[in-house]
């Protein structure tokens, strides 16, 4: 229990199935920050110790799970997660779950029983102490298999711990999962948005206040330089300029600073890892094996201040005959190349679906979307230069009944 005050920071793990913990934090006064977890079988746990800080992270499960076998001859399926946790005054802040495919210890977020209460001075190291007073704040989930899970496992209840401010979207499962209602009630809930579509549910029933299920409006915003689109930072969905997060934020937390991706959180903050600025560059994002090891860049990738390569005077999309027709007026369209067409889904990243080439003295474009999907398609349109330079159009979305 003495204070480790060790730093662990801007790592990337990839494939990392060793150890259920694949960092394991086993003293007082560690910060865990701005790394980068991939396909990796298991969790950030504070297995020990107190005041920890688990903050900036990304989680990316890509789909990857494995069979597991215990000691007893049971197999069962085991997947990444995110952060376990034990013991008291943590924080859990500004991290980004995405596709984890992990649940029970393994969820993006696992608020676990605890076999022994805290104490000054324990002497039983094996113990798994109940989570006290943590915070889990101003996070952003998107469609983990299990976003959060509180007490799983032993007999003593999580004390006096709060998760507020974060926003979560998914399609498919239960948002939270409560193992009962003593362990639910040592959780407090405060101003988050939890948005459900398709099956999903959140799992628990509470007053707004604590939990909004309305779309935080999420997008995949432009990139600007070489090879944006092929960077892992480029995958992260951050707020668009109408989402009803933006200086939505409540209560006291005035220790969070900054984002996840190191800027500014003025004001009143947004609701999530994301603050909502398009005017300043980001130091930190998503880590690809270009940012880590001995032949490491400067982190280069950006999402502000671009200037098209042309001038878009309109730029609208209709559904019709089965099918989302658009349409786009251009003028000074100078140097440029081709149009390329790309759609997604909520929650889900930009895909090439149509192109279009680039005629001198043309100002009026076409282009058709065949097999939209029912629910919402969001689609814009991407300018690219003879040279290579690329930017994009605001984003038009379509719904489908």
């Amino acid at each position: 229990q003495s204070n480790g005050y060790t730093v662990v920071e801007y790592n990337l793990f990839e494939d990392c199935d060793g150890d259920p913990e694949i960092v394991s934090v086993k003293s007082c006064s560690n910060t865990v920050r701005y790394n980068t977890f991939r396909r990796s079988l298991g969790t950030v746990c504070l297995r020990q110790g107190n005041n920890s800080i688990v903050e900036g992270n990304y989680f990316f499960g890509e789909g990857k799970t494995a069979s597991y076998t215990n000691e007893n001859g049971n197999t069962s399926i085991i997947g990444a997660g995110g952060v376990r946790v034990y013991g008291k005054n943590h924080k859990i802040l500004n991290n980004y779950f995405s596709g984890l495919t992990g649940s029970v210890f393994d969820a993006a977020v696992t608020i676990t029983n605890g076999d022994a209460f805290n104490v000054e001075n324990p002497t039983d190291l094996a113990k798994h102490y109940v989570p006290e007073n943590v915070v889990v704040a101003f996070n952003t989930f998107v469609k983990n298999k299990s976003n959060i899970e509180i007490g799983y496992k032993y007999d003593k209840a999580p004390i006096n711990c709060l998760v507020a401010n974060n926003v979560v979207v998914e399609d498919a499962t239960q948002i939270i999962t409560a193992y009962s209602p003593a362990s639910l009630a040592g959780v407090a809930f405060n101003n988050n948005i939890m948005y459900t579509t398709n099956t999903a549910t959140i799992g628990i029933t509470v007053p707004e206040t604590q939990i909004k299920n309305i779309n935080p409006l999420l997008e995949q915003p432009n990139c600007n330089g070489a090879n944006c689109e092929l960077k892992k930072a480029n995958e992260v969905l951050r707020l668009s300029s109408a989402s009803p997060a933006i200086n939505a934020s409540t209560g006291s937390f005035g220790y969070i600073l900054k984002d996840n991706e190191n800027q500014n959180r003025n004001g009143i903050a947004d609701i999530g890892a994301d603050e909502y600025d398009r005017n300043n560059p980001i130091s930190i994002s998503a880590l690809d094996e270009n940012n880590v090891g001995p032949n490491a860049v400067t982190f280069s990738y950006s999402y502000f201040n671009a200037t098209l390569p042309v001038k878009i005077l309109s730029f609208n999309a209709v559904y019709n005959k089965q099918q989302v027709e658009v349409t786009w007026d251009v003028s000074s369209q100078v140097n440029v190349n081709r149009y390329e067409l790309e759609s997604r889904t909520d929650f889900n990243n930009y895909k090439k679906v149509a192109e279009q080439i680039a005629i001198d003295g043309k100002s009026v474009y076409h282009a058709a979307h065949s097999s939209p999907a029912k629910g919402n398609n969001y689609y814009r349109l991407k300018a690219v230069d003879e040279d290579g330079k690329f930017d994009y159009s605001e984003e038009k979305v379509v719904k489908i009944l």
